[in-house]
């Protein structure tokens, strides 16, 4: 078949068209394909940004916990500031890791993630600064308390000794009031023996009865209803114990009725009664220049200005409180 100049030309024309579009169609494939590849690019590049950011994330926070973590150690207190602290980082990782999860991120939302995981940094490089100055703190705290310990148990020591010495003291005083107590006893046995041989024994002790004249002539009478006075002698005899010098000698008159005949303006008083621990009432004390080897007289008047009662009498004499005579008289 032969074909006309026309229709070649309409062919050529055609075919010339259709070229066109093709290679048009192709143009807008090419540039879609550019265009997507862009976009894939871009995409893969904020999937890396991403991916790096939730692996660092990862690597902050683990880091962050096991530093704080082996910073644990016997002190309760510190030990539960740093789980409190384990757990603040733990709800920062959480809400930066919430944040990557989502869609596509822009450079600005990428950014100020960055920003969140350098607080993030900070606030752990702050929490183990916090805990470093805490046990810095403590270990000063147990050296001092280590200190005081010391000076305390040192003190403890000294008041244990103190005590043990005035312990000692205590012990050793009491001993020594017991044997000063017992000396003073052994002394005053000792004084009350010395006393006691030294007392001085009287005889011949007598009384008897006189009646004094107009005169002044005294007259010795036996019947009371006569008598005006009484004269009482006795011998104080030698003991070689007793001191030489000015002896005194109480001397008790006793009526029949046992009365102490006293007249205290006449110089009656009282003493007191070695052998009976007892204060008793004495009619006379004479006092006699006593010569310790040799036989001493003492002789007393007693006038009481009062009449006498018939009966018998008692007479009694003492020396340094015990009785070393006595005997009786009769008055009619």
């Amino acid at each position: 078949m032969s074909f006309s100049n026309d229709s070649k030309q309409k062919l050529t024309a055609i075919a010339f068209v259709i070229i066109l579009l093709l290679l048009a169609t192709n143009a807008v494939l090419l540039y879609n394909n550019y265009q997507k590849g862009e976009e894939n690019a871009e995409l893969q590049t904020d999937l890396d940004d991403t991916s790096k950011l939730k692996k660092e994330l990862e690597k902050l926070h683990y880091s962050a916990q096991e530093e704080i973590e082996l910073m644990k150690g016997d002190n309760a207190d510190l030990n539960e500031l740093i789980d409190q602290q384990k757990g603040e980082l733990s709800k920062s990782k959480k809400r930066i890791s919430a944040l990557l999860s989502g869609g596509k991120k822009t450079k600005r939302e990428l950014e100020e993630i960055k920003t969140m995981m350098d607080e993030m940094r900070m606030q752990s490089d702050g929490y183990l600064a916090q805990i470093k100055n805490l046990k810095d703190e403590n270990v000063q705290l147990t050296e001092v308390n280590t200190q005081l310990n010391s000076e305390k148990d040192e003190l403890s020591l000294k008041i244990v000794e103190e005590q043990k010495m005035n312990d000692e003291l205590t012990t050793a005083r009491a001993a020594l009031v017991t044997e000063t107590e017992n000396l003073t006893s052994r002394n005053a046995n000792l004084n009350a023996t010395v006393v006691r041989a030294s007392v001085i024994d009287v005889r011949d002790l007598s009384v008897s009865g006189w009646k004094v004249k107009k005169s002044g002539k005294a007259i010795k009478k036996k019947y009371a209803k006569n008598i005006d006075r009484l004269k009482v002698c006795f011998t104080a005899e030698p003991n070689d114990v007793a001191e030489t010098g000015e002896e005194d000698f109480y001397v008790r008159l006793i009526t029949p009725q046992g009365e102490t005949i006293a007249v205290e303006s006449m110089g009656s008083g009282t003493f007191v009664s070695t052998d009976e621990d007892a204060t008793i009432r004495y009619t006379h004390v004479k006092s006699v220049d006593y010569k310790k080897n040799e036989d001493t007289v003492g002789c007393f008047l007693w006038e009481p200005g009062t009449p006498f009662t018939k009966g018998t009498y008692s007479v009694e004499v003492f020396n340094k409180g015990y009785l070393t005579g006595k005997n009786t008289f009769k008055l009619k």
